[in-house]
Protein backbone atom coordinates (compact mmCIF):
# COMPACT_ATOMS: atom_id res chain seq x y z
CA UNK A 1 0.00 0.00 0.00
CA UNK A 2 2.76 2.51 1.15
CA UNK A 3 3.98 2.36 -3.03
CA UNK A 4 0.76 3.48 -4.43
CA UNK A 5 0.24 5.95 -2.23
CA UNK A 6 3.89 7.29 -3.06
CA UNK A 7 2.82 7.17 -6.84
CA UNK A 8 -0.04 10.10 -6.11
CA UNK A 9 2.02 12.37 -4.31
CA UNK A 10 2.05 15.49 -5.83
CA UNK A 11 4.96 16.17 -8.54
CA UNK A 12 7.28 18.95 -8.40
CA UNK A 13 6.18 22.50 -8.97
CA UNK A 14 8.04 22.72 -12.63
CA UNK A 15 6.62 19.66 -14.13
CA UNK A 16 3.26 21.33 -14.08
CA UNK A 17 4.25 24.54 -15.80
CA UNK A 18 6.05 22.52 -18.81
CA UNK A 19 2.59 20.66 -18.84
CA UNK A 20 0.60 23.93 -19.26
CA UNK A 21 3.27 25.46 -22.17
CA UNK A 22 3.03 22.05 -24.16
CA UNK A 23 -1.35 22.46 -24.37
CA UNK A 24 -0.71 25.66 -24.35
CA UNK A 25 1.87 25.65 -27.96
CA UNK A 26 -0.40 22.99 -29.27
CA UNK A 27 -3.63 25.44 -28.92
CA UNK A 28 -1.63 28.02 -30.51
CA UNK A 29 -0.57 26.13 -33.15
CA UNK A 30 -4.22 24.77 -33.38
CA UNK A 31 -5.01 28.89 -34.12
CA UNK A 32 -2.43 28.89 -37.04
CA UNK A 33 -3.34 26.46 -38.95
CA UNK A 34 -7.07 27.08 -38.66
CA UNK A 35 -6.33 31.02 -39.84
CA UNK A 36 -3.50 29.77 -42.57
CA UNK A 37 -6.65 27.26 -44.19
CA UNK A 38 -9.22 30.44 -43.78
CA UNK A 39 -6.70 32.91 -45.75
CA UNK A 40 -6.48 29.96 -48.61
CA UNK A 41 -9.89 29.87 -48.39
CA UNK A 42 -10.63 33.44 -49.45
CA UNK A 43 -8.61 33.22 -52.59
CA UNK A 44 -5.13 32.24 -52.15
CA UNK A 45 -3.87 35.57 -51.58
CA UNK A 46 -2.75 37.81 -48.18
CA UNK A 47 -3.84 40.87 -50.05
CA UNK A 48 -7.31 41.92 -50.60
CA UNK A 49 -7.99 43.11 -54.41
CA UNK A 50 -9.49 45.84 -54.84
CA UNK A 51 -12.24 45.79 -57.85
CA UNK A 52 -11.79 50.02 -58.34
CA UNK A 53 -7.72 49.57 -59.59
CA UNK A 54 -8.12 47.77 -61.50
CA UNK A 55 -9.89 49.03 -65.48
CA UNK A 56 -12.69 47.56 -66.97
CA UNK A 57 -12.46 45.54 -70.41
CA UNK A 58 -14.25 48.15 -72.21
CA UNK A 59 -11.70 50.99 -70.97
CA UNK A 60 -8.40 48.98 -71.59
CA UNK A 61 -9.55 48.31 -75.23
CA UNK A 62 -10.21 52.18 -75.56
CA UNK A 63 -7.16 52.76 -73.98
CA UNK A 64 -5.32 50.66 -76.37
CA UNK A 65 -7.04 51.79 -79.17
CA UNK A 66 -5.29 53.33 -82.14
CA UNK A 67 -6.02 57.71 -82.48
CA UNK A 68 -8.16 58.13 -85.57
CA UNK A 69 -8.01 61.81 -85.29
CA UNK A 70 -6.75 62.54 -88.64
CA UNK A 71 -8.29 64.15 -91.79
CA UNK A 72 -10.47 61.07 -93.00
CA UNK A 73 -12.56 61.90 -89.37
CA UNK A 74 -13.42 65.27 -90.30
CA UNK A 75 -16.12 66.36 -92.90
CA UNK A 76 -15.18 67.11 -96.49
CA UNK A 77 -15.15 70.94 -97.65
CA UNK A 78 -17.92 72.26 -99.65
CA UNK A 79 -17.67 75.44 -102.01
CA UNK A 80 -19.47 77.82 -99.22
CA UNK A 81 -16.91 76.84 -96.45
CA UNK A 82 -14.18 78.21 -98.79
CA UNK A 83 -12.37 81.52 -100.00
CA UNK A 84 -9.96 81.64 -102.69
CA UNK A 85 -7.52 84.79 -103.13
CA UNK A 86 -5.99 84.51 -106.56
CA UNK A 87 -2.49 86.54 -106.59
CA UNK A 88 0.56 86.57 -109.05
CA UNK A 89 3.82 87.50 -108.81
CA UNK A 90 4.44 90.35 -111.02
CA UNK A 91 1.21 92.38 -112.70
CA UNK A 92 3.16 92.26 -116.34
CA UNK A 93 5.57 89.87 -117.67
CA UNK A 94 8.51 90.71 -120.61
CA UNK A 95 8.60 88.59 -123.04
CA UNK A 96 10.17 84.98 -122.09
CA UNK A 97 9.17 86.00 -118.45
CA UNK A 98 6.09 83.14 -116.75
CA UNK A 99 3.89 83.99 -114.71
CA UNK A 100 3.36 82.00 -111.10
CA UNK A 101 0.04 82.35 -109.38
CA UNK A 102 -0.11 82.05 -105.64
CA UNK A 103 -3.50 80.42 -104.40
CA UNK A 104 -4.65 80.71 -100.74
CA UNK A 105 -7.27 79.58 -99.55
CA UNK A 106 -9.26 80.29 -96.11
CA UNK A 107 -11.43 78.01 -94.18
CA UNK A 108 -14.48 80.48 -93.72
CA UNK A 109 -16.98 77.75 -91.84
CA UNK A 110 -17.12 77.75 -88.15
CA UNK A 111 -15.90 74.39 -87.85
CA UNK A 112 -12.71 72.12 -89.25
CA UNK A 113 -12.75 70.54 -92.92
CA UNK A 114 -10.34 68.58 -94.85
CA UNK A 115 -10.03 69.43 -98.55
CA UNK A 116 -7.50 68.08 -101.66
CA UNK A 117 -5.27 71.45 -102.64
CA UNK A 118 -3.32 68.85 -104.78
CA UNK A 119 -2.49 70.01 -108.29
CA UNK A 120 -5.05 67.72 -109.75
CA UNK A 121 -7.84 69.47 -107.84
CA UNK A 122 -7.03 73.27 -107.68
CA UNK A 123 -7.50 74.82 -111.37
CA UNK A 124 -6.38 77.95 -112.58
CA UNK A 125 -7.72 79.32 -115.52
CA UNK A 126 -6.33 81.88 -118.09
CA UNK A 127 -8.57 83.44 -120.53
CA UNK A 128 -8.30 86.33 -123.06
CA UNK A 129 -11.60 87.97 -123.71
CA UNK A 130 -13.82 84.70 -124.28
CA UNK A 131 -10.71 82.96 -125.79
CA UNK A 132 -9.84 80.00 -123.32
CA UNK A 133 -5.97 80.02 -123.33
CA UNK A 134 -4.75 78.01 -120.41
CA UNK A 135 -6.03 75.65 -117.91
CA UNK A 136 -3.59 73.90 -115.51
CA UNK A 137 -5.91 70.63 -115.42
CA UNK A 138 -5.60 70.48 -118.93
CA UNK A 139 -3.46 67.03 -119.52
CA UNK A 140 -2.59 66.46 -116.01
CA UNK A 141 -1.15 63.17 -115.38
CA UNK A 142 -2.57 61.18 -112.31
CA UNK A 143 -0.78 59.97 -109.49
CA UNK A 144 1.73 62.41 -110.28
CA UNK A 145 4.34 64.58 -107.52
CA UNK A 146 2.07 67.30 -105.84
CA UNK A 147 -1.50 65.91 -107.45
CA UNK A 148 -2.67 65.00 -104.19
CA UNK A 149 -2.53 67.14 -101.25
CA UNK A 150 -5.01 66.51 -98.04
CA UNK A 151 -5.60 69.28 -95.85
CA UNK A 152 -7.31 69.53 -92.49
CA UNK A 153 -7.94 73.29 -91.95
CA UNK A 154 -9.36 74.69 -88.13
CA UNK A 155 -12.09 77.48 -88.72
CA UNK A 156 -10.01 80.56 -89.68
CA UNK A 157 -6.83 78.63 -91.27
CA UNK A 158 -5.33 79.35 -94.49
CA UNK A 159 -3.08 77.28 -96.75
CA UNK A 160 -1.52 78.36 -100.33
CA UNK A 161 -0.93 76.63 -103.36
CA UNK A 162 1.85 77.97 -105.95
CA UNK A 163 0.43 77.27 -109.60
CA UNK A 164 2.99 77.99 -112.12
CA UNK A 165 1.81 78.82 -116.11
CA UNK A 166 4.57 78.05 -118.69
CA UNK A 167 3.28 81.02 -121.05
CA UNK A 168 1.70 78.54 -123.31
CA UNK A 169 -1.83 77.45 -124.80
CA UNK A 170 -3.74 73.74 -123.73
CA UNK A 171 -7.18 72.51 -123.95
CA UNK A 172 -8.83 69.43 -122.30
CA UNK A 173 -7.82 67.38 -125.24
CA UNK A 174 -3.78 67.62 -125.07
CA UNK A 175 -3.81 68.92 -128.69
CA UNK A 176 -0.39 70.12 -129.95
CA UNK A 177 0.84 72.51 -132.56
CA UNK A 178 -1.21 75.04 -130.71
CA UNK A 179 -0.34 79.01 -131.11
CA UNK A 180 1.22 80.84 -128.46
CA UNK A 181 -0.19 83.74 -126.72
CA UNK A 182 0.45 87.15 -128.24
CA UNK A 183 0.95 90.25 -126.34
CA UNK A 184 -1.95 91.60 -123.97
CA UNK A 185 -4.46 91.62 -121.39
CA UNK A 186 -5.06 88.22 -119.63
CA UNK A 187 -7.50 87.03 -116.72
CA UNK A 188 -6.98 84.63 -114.40
CA UNK A 189 -9.14 82.50 -111.80
CA UNK A 190 -8.60 79.92 -109.50
CA UNK A 191 -11.04 77.06 -108.38
CA UNK A 192 -11.53 74.44 -106.11
CA UNK A 193 -14.58 72.37 -104.76
CA UNK A 194 -16.78 74.96 -106.06
CA UNK A 195 -15.16 77.71 -104.74
CA UNK A 196 -14.15 80.48 -107.31
CA UNK A 197 -11.74 83.26 -106.61
CA UNK A 198 -11.42 86.83 -107.49
CA UNK A 199 -10.03 88.18 -111.03
CA UNK A 200 -6.81 88.56 -111.48
CA UNK A 201 -5.51 90.79 -114.03
CA UNK A 202 -1.96 90.54 -115.90
CA UNK A 203 -0.27 91.33 -119.31
CA UNK A 204 2.03 89.86 -120.97
CA UNK A 205 4.84 92.00 -122.88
Amino acid sequence: MSTVLRGLEPQPRWVYWIRRAVVALAALLVLVLIWAIFLRGDGGSDEPTDPAAEPAVGETEAADAPDTSDTTASRACAAGDLQLALTSDATSYAPGATPTFAVTLTNAADSSCTVDAGNASVEVVVTSGSDRIWSSLDCAVEGAEGAERMLLLATGAQEAASVPWARVRSDATCSSGLPEPRAGTYHAKATLVGAESNDLVFTLE
